[in-house]
């Protein structure tokens, strides 16, 4: 008891006694065999390698040298591709932009001749309004495409003969766009060009079914024709003998030059109704018939 009338309590005292396991063996058995574990540690490579089979340590550097060819195999064969595909698109893609010429811009080279269409490179004619379709957009974009190819600038024409032949080219090209952008003009270049298309063909095929026959008459009347030459002792005239073949070509020419002009004064009065008043397209193609009856007219 104190005297403050405190009680005071003693807690039980435990008793700390080490705890001892026991497994059966003595001490110096769990020294053997830790021991043994480790040293069995220790051998485990050595045993895995004595017990694996020669086919197994043989193919596995095979295998790894196969790998090692076959990816080299394929990273060369990877460039030589890539490469063979940079070189064919190159070569492909300057093929195709190469319009140094008029055939791989899809031009002609524009004579006096040619009808305003086929200057701008467009579809010929070939009869009675078959161009009406054709609209003033696409006019305006084959003459840009034209003057651009053969503008003098763009040709970089190296002597004087090349750049006069520039600019005749577009001067042409000017004129059949100009033709062209005229309604009333181009109205009158259907109609009459058409027709001069259309008569070019049949002329074609009569001229073949009778070209034998004409040229038989022209022999026929060369040869009633007499050379004559001035003698230069006396000055007196002889006559030659007929010669059909002979020295008798300014003969031909005449003879020749005498039909053309025939067969176009024939033609000029069947179109009399068709062209009246249209001077100017009439000589067109009086030149243009003419040039194809030259052509077709074989002096023997």
């Amino acid at each position: 008891m104190s005297f403050n009338n405190e009680q005071t309590f003693s807690l039980p005292r435990v008793n700390r006694i080490p705890q001892r396991i026991y497994t059966g063996c003595t001490g110096e058995q769990a020294r053997s065999t830790t021991n043994g574990s480790r040293a069995l540690r220790r051998a485990c490579p050595r045993i895995a390698d004595e017990t694996a089979s020669t086919w197994t340590r043989v193919l596995r550097p095979s295998l790894q040298l196969f790998s090692v060819i076959f990816a080299l195999v394929f990273i060369i064969g990877g460039l030589f591709l890539v490469l063979w595909a940079l070189f064919a698109s190159s070569a492909s893609t300057s093929a195709h932009t190469n319009t140094n010429t008029p055939e791989s811009a899809g031009l002609l080279v524009p004579t006096a001749s040619m009808s305003p269409y086929e200057k701008l490179g467009l579809p010929q004619l070939e009869n009675f309004g078959s161009n009406a379709h054709i609209t003033d957009t696409e006019i305006r974009a084959a003459y840009r495409k034209a003057v651009r190819h053969f503008h003098p600038d763009k040709v970089k024409a190296k002597t004087s003969e090349q750049l006069l032949a520039a600019e005749e080219h577009v001067r042409l090209i000017n004129e059949a766009y100009e033709e062209l952008t005229d309604p009333y003009r181009r109205c009158l270049l259907d109609q009459v060009w058409g027709c001069w298309r259309h008569l070019e063909k049949q002329l074609e095929e009569e001229m073949r079914q009778r070209e034998e026959e004409q040229m038989e008459e022209l022999r026929a009347e060369a040869a009633q024709m007499h050379m004559h030459q001035d003698d230069a002792d006396d000055g007196q005239t002889e006559n030659q003998a007929d010669d059909p073949f002979g020295l008798v070509v300014v003969m031909f020419a005449q003879v020749a030059a005498y039909r053309a002009a025939r067969s176009i004064l024939s033609l000029l009065e069947e179109l009399d109704g068709l062209t009246g008043g249209f001077g100017k397209y009439v000589l067109r193609g009086i030149s243009y018939l003419a040039g194809r009856l030259q052509s077709r007219i074989r002096i023997v």
